[in-house]
């Protein structure tokens, strides 16, 4: 399972503000990171992870996952992975909810690897 880089595009507005949005997949997951550099030097980042069932019409258990910044700073980001409820099931329909869950969890070490751990190594 491999994080894959997309496409980056970038604009600069006449008032000189800087925009950055880098697009990446993973298993269907989409992932897009912005970052603006504004013209007074203040910055602005975001990571959106959109899920892969929102284009599906079958049912799945693939989850959503999020990335939360911190709220300006005064918590530590982090990745998380939503859970919900599905009730009793059948064992070979529970193979596939656990078989999704843990797709899941690999999935949000690599995007904590990618997006929070490096960049704090960055910082």
């Amino acid at each position: 399972m491999k994080l894959e880089y997309i496409e980056t595009k970038e604009k600069t507005t006449e008032k000189g503000d800087h925009y950055i949005r880098k697009i990446y997949a993973i298993e269907g997951y989409t992932i897009t990171v912005d970052d603006v550099a504004y013209n007074d030097g203040s910055t602005y980042h975001d990571v959106s992870i959109t899920a892969p069932w929102r284009n599906m019409t079958e049912r799945t258990y693939i989850p959503e996952i999020y990335y939360h910044d911190g709220f300006m700073g005064n918590e530590a980001p982090r990745i998380q992975i939503q859970t919900t409820s599905y009730g009793s099931m059948e064992p070979e329909e529970f193979k596939r909810f656990v078989a999704a869950q843990q797709k899941a969890l690999e999935i949000a070490e690599i995007l904590t690897e990618e997006f929070i751990t490096k960049q704090q190594k960055e910082d």
